[in-house]
């Protein structure tokens, strides 16, 4: 008997642990924007460069529940988390109803209504 990890999971971590977020599909299909929800994550990473030297930056994802999202979301998007704007830059599917977005916070003024 197979399990709904989507709605037995994934439901109520969202439900415990979700922040609020609007989804500006402009890569996807420039509708109008959306409210949606999703995990908010961000976490150093240090890189050994070939020379010894260390790149360090930060990896923010979005854990989002698939089903919740009105249009599917794309590399290119825009999603609005507080006060700051992202764009995605890679989208993970984990094969149970939710996905993984790595997000880049944009470094420019928010230029979306």
């Amino acid at each position: 008997m197979p399990v709904d990890f989507s709605s037995l999971v994934l439901g109520p971590c969202l439900a415990t642990f979700a922040r609020d977020v609007t989804v500006y599909p402009v890569a996807s299909n420039g509708v109008v924007s959306y409210r949606a929800r999703g995990i908010f994550s961000s976490n150093p990473v240090d890189v050994v460069m070939q020379d010894g030297a260390i790149f360090s930056d930060v990896k923010t994802t979005l854990g989002i529940k698939l089903s919740e999202f009105e249009i599917p979301i794309v590399v290119g998007d825009r999603i609005e988390i507080g006060a700051v704007m992202y764009w995605t830059g890679d989208i993970d599917n984990d094969g149970q109803g939710g996905a993984s977005i790595t997000l880049r916070s944009t470094q420019t003024p928010r230029e979306l209504p």
